[in-house]
């Protein structure tokens, strides 16, 4: 088996992408967020005030701290001790940066936690839930396929942030998986315009281990070991059920398998004036085993290993 460290771009249409999806939160209540779009960071304004007073009493003596109100904010258990914290995004409109504001559930310490290396349009915080702790991810958002991350955790009484300024958007799947997504303007290739066009989104995911972040490398599996998988025709004839109205001449298929079980079909979809359509399916495969009744929905993009400059495991 080879490593697949770089898939070579191919031309493109434009497509819509979806969010993430987050994961309640201790034996808390759900984390209470203000978690809305908007399009630049002129348009954040306050929320309202929270109805639980105690989130309401951490909310005000942070705003307090920071000098500034918070356009959103997370009011959850990131220790799991039983009392929840408060963390709130405000935009420091002196050098126009986002900010990330902690403030502890006895409301004793109010501080910064982070601070955007760069100007961004978009900040939103969407928890991960882990073993005996949940992590704060920070997703930053500039333009159509600008995207960065951070995660916070609070550790031994302390806000740690243990990944910083990474490109892409953090998220935790309805599986418990730690997803990882960016942006690239390679979905379609145009005979047209000679070149690739339209949004596709590149996968990949993440793990916690032994205090540190780490990036689950893909590696592609040739046509003989992907053949070997038990299940592996039930799942191509999936693919090609899910595919069965696309007007294409030939379908070009690569294999990605990845250390948690993860396994990407990119499909390159070649239709008669020239143009092609990228995009991958995911689905699960287990000691050998693919599951065809776990595949995902067809995804524009190309995929591309790894995403990040944490450590990779294959």
């Amino acid at each position: 088996m080879k490593k697949f460290l770089q898939v070579v771009l191919v031309p493109c249409m434009l497509f819509a992408l979806a969010g993430c999806v987050a994961a309640p939160v201790s034996s808390l209540p759900a984390p209470s967020s203000s978690e809305t779009a908007s399009p630049s960071p002129s348009a954040e304004a306050p929320r309202p005030t929270p109805e639980d007073p105690d989130e309401a009493r951490l909310l005000e003596l942070l705003q307090e701290a920071a000098g500034r109100e918070m356009t959103r904010h997370l009011y959850l258990d990131m220790d799991q001790d039983g009392e929840a914290e408060l963390l709130g995004v405000c935009l420091n409109t002196d050098v126009h940066l986002y900010e990330v504001w902690y403030c502890s559930s006895d409301g004793q310490t109010c501080t910064l936690a982070e601070q955007d290396k760069e100007s961004m349009e978009s900040c939103f915080l969407d928890p991960l839930v882990l073993d005996g702790e949940t992590h704060v991810a920070v997703n930053r958002g500039l333009g159509t396929d600008t995207r960065f991350f951070s995660v916070l955790a609070l550790q031994e009484g302390k806000m740690r942030c243990l990944v910083s300024w990474q490109p892409g958007a953090a998220s935790m799947t309805e599986e418990s998986d730690l997803l990882l997504t960016t942006l690239a303007h390679d979905a379609f290739y145009d005979p047209a315009v000679g070149g690739l066009i339209g949004l596709g989104e590149k996968q990949s995911y993440l793990f916690y281990q032994n205090g540190a972040y780490g990036e689950y490398g893909a590696t592609e599996l040739t046509q003989e070991e992907f053949n070997a998988l038990q299940g592996a025709s039930e799942l191509m004839s999936a693919i090609e059920h899910e595919l069965r109205f696309e007007d294409v001449e030939r379908m070009d298929c690569r294999y990605f398998l990845r250390a948690n079980g993860i396994l990407q079909v990119q499909c390159d979809l070649y239709r008669a004036d020239g143009g092609v359509e990228y995009g991958y399916f995911t689905a699960r495969c287990q000691d050998g085993t693919v599951d065809p009744a776990l595949i995902g929905s067809f995804t524009n993009g190309q995929l591309e290993s790894p995403l990040t400059t944490l450590e990779v495991v294959y």
